[in-house]
């Protein structure tokens, strides 16, 4: 394992100091210095997606449409990278309505490369279950998980993070899920993560919806070409 070297603050920009740490504070400061910022900040998140006509007795067509493929965006709430989301295809199957009405459904996912997400750049991940409540309530803990160096946005170092990932299912919109993300990063910075993500249905793999978006106000991740790391910035 390399050994990490980490580095105290902005000061470390003028003392040579290499780094996935200083590699990040790098790209605040040029947030801060840039005459036209490269780094907008998303508005606050408005987590009021409209009217949610929840699972409650579900048909079984409401349970059969819970599964397909889906895009997800997930933010992590740091101000400055927060329009420069992580993202994954996701698989939903064999959805289940318990004795209870609530809905089993197995989920699987895979990281796609930032600057062509089109691209997975790893398997799907073994399927895990998790319930729908009757309510529609989702809560994805998807406890510790690493994204491989090209599935970064921000700059050109691995992710590893422990999420959970919290929603409501509506059975008037089944293409379209969003909610809030909450958890830590721990590589390659440390820090709290409290953001937002959008999940949308596609119909085939390497599918990428024509906007990509980051939370239930429908608030648009910034174009792909203006990524960081595929910016070179």
């Amino acid at each position: 394992m390399k050994r990490v070297i980490w580095c105290a603050g902005l000061v470390a920009l003028s003392a040579g100091c290499y780094g996935p740490e200083n590699e990040f504070n790098k790209f605040n400061f040029r947030c801060g210095q840039a005459t036209q910022s490269i780094c907008v900040e998303a508005p606050p998140p408005d987590m009021d997606a409209g009217t949610c006509e929840v699972p409650g007795d579900p048909t079984p067509e409401d349970v059969d449409l819970v599964a397909g493929l889906y895009f997800i965006a997930i933010g992590s709430g740091i101000p400055t990278a927060e329009l420069f989301p992580s993202m994954q295809q996701v698989q939903i199957t064999d959805p289940e309505e318990l004795p209870d009405h609530r809905i089993q459904i197995n989920m699987a996912s895979r990281a796609v490369a930032a600057c062509d997400p089109s691209s997975n750049i790893e398997d799907f991940d073994p399927p895990r279950q998790f319930i729908i409540e009757r309510d529609g309530t989702l809560v994805l803990a998807l406890g510790e998980q690493s994204v491989p160096l090209p599935g970064n946005p921000i700059i050109p170092a691995p992710i590893r993070s422990d999420v959970t990932l919290t929603t409501q299912v509506c059975k008037n919109r089944p293409d379209f899920v969003c909610g809030t993300t909450q958890g830590q990063l721990f590589e390659p910075v440390m820090s709290e993560l409290m953001g937002t993500f959008a999940m949308q249905r596609v119909q085939m793999h390497g599918e990428v919806p024509e906007q990509i978006f980051i939370d239930c106000s429908m608030t648009e991740a910034a174009p792909i070409a203006e990524f960081p790391v595929c910016a070179g910035l």
